[in-house]
């Protein structure tokens, strides 16, 4: 039986954003031998209520896989966690969706920096023009961007990214079937045929609720490195899409605007609040090309400790140059790395890579690098920064 047949039947039982079934899978393992435990199997697991079992029950595997068929019938691929192309940064969110409905490419969002843009629906023709700016030039270098394909800002962001390079993600509030905001189909026919995807987690048909939307918002900024947020009101959607990303601990950008509008409100608070500014898309660029100032500035003992082993050869942690072959030879040595791990350890210097570039280096793929990046820094070997940046740590006292 094909196993997203499973994933199916979980998401038939489970509303949109619940966190259920990467629970039943994480325990299990198996959802096939989860499936044919029945009943009492499924009540041995306590967060199930009484409701969660008689939806378990009332649809069995058989439908499932008839869905299936229809999807692949009709031009549409169904994917899940354990599908290779499920991208391991939504997995990574506490509420992954089971299955994704898919028309198009789905991009390798675990190879490439990708770049959520989202703001309101009715707003001013600078924040327009600003998006779909911002968008284009951020496609030229080869950043996927993530809307949800509504008018406003979704629109110019996709506009923006259908003119550079690379593909483009409309994540959908409705099913692929479903007749929504017909005035953009053409958008989205544009999206597909450019090498982008239109996904959503909603069996085809399903139609639009105030509820769709906001559970769709937690797949936009689960999907990105970061969520940009272009205009929006202090309560709003789109201020739902950054709280997401915060939750998420992704990245969070704003563009200022003008405090006299109430779709500044929105991005200005978050400027506030931390959120890195955005002016131009080479702020966004350039975040991600280097470590962080503040990061640095509030370690000033780590800064002293660089500068003590620069100058001074013999010092405790290193007796060679920072970043030289000699360091990481005895990193290597002391933890009997083998393998991916020593083949990353290699790769990493003490600036942080993205793991795109780390791929470069190493033809690691993406799930490889993710993988032993978690072991290595349970060890303390390497260290992660926002925005799957990884660097060699630079406190290792050998």
């Amino acid at each position: 039986m094909d196993r997203r047949a499973y994933w199916l039947w979980l998401q038939h039982a489970f509303p949109a954003g619940s966190s259920k079934p990467k629970s039943i899978f994480n325990r299990y393992n198996n959802l096939k031998e989860f499936y044919e435990g029945g009943p009492s199997k499924w009540a041995s697991l306590s967060f199930l209520t009484d409701n969660d079992l008689t939806l378990l029950a009332s649809y069995n595997i058989n439908q499932a896989k008839a869905t299936l068929e229809y999807c692949e019938n009709m031009d549409m691929r169904v994917i899940c966690p354990e599908c290779a192309d499920y991208p391991e940064a939504l997995w990574n969110i506490k509420d992954p969706p089971a299955v994704l409905y898919v028309r198009g490419e789905m991009p390798d969002f675990d190879a490439n920096l990708s770049i959520a843009v989202v703001g309101s629906r009715k707003t001013s023709e600078l924040s327009l023009k600003t998006a779909e700016e911002i968008c284009y030039n951020l496609s030229k270098e080869e950043v996927i961007i993530v809307s949800g394909g509504a008018v406003g800002i979704d629109t110019a962001a996709h506009k923006g990214a259908l003119m550079g390079i690379a593909p483009t993600v409309a994540v959908l509030g409705c099913g692929l079937e479903f007749p929504y905001l017909l005035e953009n189909e053409l958008l989205r026919q544009k999206i597909v045929s450019k090498g982008g995807a239109l996904i959503t987690e909603y069996p085809p048909s399903m139609g639009v609720t105030k509820g769709t939307f906001q559970a769709r918002n937690r797949i936009i900024s689960g999907l990105a490195n970061g969520t940009l947020i272009v205009s929006a009101e202090k309560k709003s959607g789109t201020m739902i899409t950054a709280r997401r990303a915060t939750e998420q601990n992704k990245d969070l950008f704003a563009v200022p605007g003008n405090p006299a509008l109430p779709t500044s409100e929105g991005p200005n608070n978050l400027i506030k609040d931390g959120a890195t500014p955005v002016t131009s898309y080479m702020d966004i660029m350039e975040y991600y090309a280097c470590v962080k100032t503040k990061d640095i500035e509030n370690k000033e003992e780590t800064v002293q400790l660089l500068l003590d082993e620069l100058i001074e050869p013999n010092a405790k942690n290193n007796e060679n140059t920072l970043g030289s072959s000699d360091y990481k030879d005895k990193i290597i040595s002391q933890f009997g790395l083998t393998g991916a791990a020593k083949v990353l350890v290699e790769a990493l210097e003490f600036e942080p890579l993205h793991i795109s570039r780390i791929s470069e280096k190493t033809a690691l793929s993406a799930k490889e690098i993710l993988s032993v990046a978690t072991e290595l820094e349970l060890l303390d070997i390497i260290v992660a920064y926002s925005g799957q940046r990884y660097a060699l740590n630079n406190n290792i006292i050998l």
